[in-house]
């Protein structure tokens, strides 16, 4: 004869957020999408106001060269602009509560790559249309609309056009995003870092274009 044995359930939870918080999974796109899109509009007044103003020719009829003017804007505007995503990361933390598992230097080393890649793109986009109004419509749909739709943020990469996903992969952004979920909510591991080594290149190749466009006059 046989007998039953004890009978078993299985209960399912959600990994890194088993109260299902949606804040918890809302913050990390948002800080990326504001730091990124406040980085790049605010640099991209920057040059285009010296043309308006033609306070540019008396820039150039200094020595300073091409590459050591833009270098000297990307700077000043690269500080301010990473002052403002601590303030940022701070505000997620005190009042909607998001938690981090990881360490603050993946967080931090985001920050400074997320804002390095908006201000070198703000100041490019500034330096190429030398124009206050259309540098800023260019810098709304250079930066916030990828941030925002192809970064993964509103939809899963992995549910898109295989064309769109391929897209998307090219932004820094869409590392970012991944980044910033992995060190809040699980912690430190390789997608953490392996996004933040994918965004450097990617950021850094807007310093020579923006350094070369605001050489022509």
């Amino acid at each position: 004869r046989v007998s039953a044995g004890p009978v078993k359930s299985l209960a399912s939870r959600s990994w890194f957020n088993e109260a299902s918080i949606s804040t918890w999974y809302l913050v990390p796109g948002i800080l990326v999408i504001v730091v990124g899109a406040a980085s790049t509009m605010m640099s991209a007044i920057v040059i285009a106001r010296e043309w308006e103003r033609g306070t540019m020719a008396a820039i150039f009829a200094t020595p300073a060269s091409p590459l050591e003017i833009f270098l000297a804007k990307w700077l000043s505007y690269w500080t301010i602009a990473f002052g403002g995503s601590l303030l940022s990361l701070c505000t997620s933390f005190l009042v909607f509560g998001q938690p981090l598992r990881g360490s603050i230097a993946g967080v931090l080393a985001i920050l400074l790559t997320l804002t390095a890649m908006g201000t070198a793109l703000g100041l490019f986009i500034s330096a190429k249309v030398k124009n206050q109004f259309l540098a800023i419509e260019l810098a709304v749909v250079l930066a916030y609309m990828p941030s925002l739709m192809l970064s993964g943020f509103l939809f899963d990469l992995r549910s898109v056009p295989v064309w769109i996903e391929f897209v998307g992969r090219l932004l820094p952004p869409t590392y970012a995003v991944e980044a910033f979920k992995q060190c809040f909510l699980a912690g430190d591991g390789p997608i953490l870092w392996s996004g933040s080594s994918a965004a450097g290149p990617r950021s850094s190749s807007a310093w020579p274009c923006g350094s070369c466009a605001s050489a022509r006059p």
